[in-house]
Formats: C-alpha cells, sequence, structure tokens
C-alpha cells in the first residue's frame, strides 16, 4: 500500500508544480507585454514634448508681435488634438491593461477551480502525515515502548517525515511564488507609468482595474489566496514542529543507549 501512496504522492505535487510554472511563465510574458506597452506610451509623449518644443522655439525666432491670430487658433487646435489624443490613449491603455491581467488572472482562477480542492486534500494528507509521524515517535519514547519499536523503522519514519515536510514546503512556495510575482508585476505598473510620463489622472484611471489584493492563486473560490505570508508562517511552523521532533528523538536515544 505504501508504494502507490507514495507515488501518488511524487506525482501530484510534481503535477501542481509543473502547473504553477507554467503560469510563472505566464506571468513573465506579461510583464514583457507591459514593458512593450509602456515603451510606446513613453514614445508618445516624447514625441509630444519634442513637437511642442520645436513650436516654442519657432515663435521664439518669430517674435511675439508677428504671430497672427490665425497660428494662434491653430496652436488651440493643436492642443485640443493633443488631449483629445491622450484621452484615447488613456482608455487604450486602460483597456489593454485590463485586458492582460484579466486574462491571466483568469488562467489562474480556471486551474484553481479544476485543481484546488485536489491540493487541498495533498495539503491535509501531508500535514496529518507529519503529524502522524510526530505522534508515533514520541509515543514510543516516552512510554518506554523501545522493544515494540525496531531500528529499521527509522527509515519510514524519516522517509515520511522529512519528505512530506519537503512536499509540502515546496508545493506552498511554488504556488505562493506566482502569487508574489503577478502581485510584484501589479505594484511594478505604477513606477512604469511614471516613467513613461503618464499624468497623475492617468496613472489611477489605469492603477483603478489592477487590485493586488485580488490577483493569484487561491482557494475555496478566491477566498484566501496563497502568498508569501501564508507561505511563511507554514514554513515556521512545520520548521519547528520538525526540529522539535528530532531534538526529541535524539534526546531519548542517547537515554535509551546509555
Amino acid at each position: 500500500v505504501i508504494i502507490p501512496v507514495v507515488a501518488s504522492l511524487f506525482a501530484s505535487y510534481w503535477m501542481f508544480a509543473f502547473v504553477a510554472i507554467l503560469h510563472t511563465f505566464d506571468v513573465t510574458r506579461l510583464g514583457m507585454q507591459l514593458v512593450q506597452c509602456m515603451a510606446r506610451v513613453s514614445n508618445f509623449f516624447n514625441q509630444h514634448s519634442a513637437n511642442e518644443l520645436s513650436s516654442d522655439q519657432v515663435q521664439f525666432m518669430e517674435g511675439g508681435r508677428s504671430l497672427s491670430s490665425t497660428k494662434q487658433q491653430i496652436s488651440g487646435q493643436e492642443r485640443d488634438n493633443v488631449v483629445a489624443m491622450e484621452r484615447a490613449l488613456c482608455d487604450v491603455v486602460v483597456d489593454v491593461v485590463r485586458m492582460l491581467f484579466g486574462n491571466v488572472q483568469m488562467r489562474i482562477d480556471t486551474t484553481c477551480k479544476v485543481m484546488g480542492p485536489t491540493w487541498f486534500h495533498m495539503f491535509c494528507f501531508t500535514i496529518m502525515e507529519i503529524l502522524s509521524i510526530r505522534a508515533g515517535i514520541r509515543r514510543h519514547f516516552e512510554h518506554n515502548e523501545h522493544s515494540e519499536y525496531h531500528w529499521w523503522w527509522m527509515f519510514q519514519d524519516f522517509w515520511h517525515l522529512i519528505g512530506g515536510t519537503v512536499l509540502i514546503l515546496s508545493s506552498m512556495w511554488i504556488f505562493a511564488y506566482v502569487t508574489i510575482t503577478l502581485r510584484h508585476m501589479a505594484l511594478r505598473l505604477a513606477r512604469q507609468c511614471e516613467e513613461a510620463g503618464c499624468s497623475r489622472v492617468m496613472q489611477s484611471m489605469v492603477l483603478s482595474f489592477v487590485t493586488p489584493q485580488n490577483l493569484g492563486l487561491s482557494l475555496f473560490g478566491q477566498s484566501m489566496y496563497i502568498d508569501a505570508p501564508q507561505a511563511s508562517v507554514l514554513t515556521l511552523s512545520i520548521t519547528v514542529l520538525v526540529v522539535e521532533t528530532l531534538v526529541e528523538l535524539v534526546n531519548h536515544l542517547n537515554i535509551w543507549l546509555t
């Protein structure tokens, strides 16, 4: 019975890791598309600044009194056209950003809906595996049942204890990495908009459609996201549990051998 269970554990966690890596590539592609989008926005504002600079130089060379009302009207029309182009550009950028983040998050939500219950089942199974091994080791040594505990059982106990710890922490952190990377893209978007020369209004409109707290891998219908704080708490808890078990095991072995 043990061999099929161990094989299914490794196969399941490798499947989770493979899917998480695919989503990581998807998030990386999102970052590249955002860079291209902001590069075009930056080109627009740089070109607009160059046109304004050239028009100011022409006005300075001609002299202030030589400007006619017709030229002033043309200048006003040009400004109106630039404002209209900026508004159209803002709408396009908002739609592109919302589409890019929406498509990535939609694929992540589909994965969470399909694989979330299986991942949570494997997570609970691995936690119970670690706790049962720890309880079994403490029971044998605390009740002085040395005759019932054979030394070769340690190989199985260490396999399940250390192997389960490595598997559950790896799966937790690789899922959390997808959430961390995607949220980092959303936070970096504000700096990219500022570097591209976007106005405050345009930045607020773009960022209003991207909420970092609602991005990433989740469980139970987006009610709980797998992110860095949860992975850190789990890592600390399991590490303390395993280290405490190993220390107790070494202490009882020393007493037993002496």
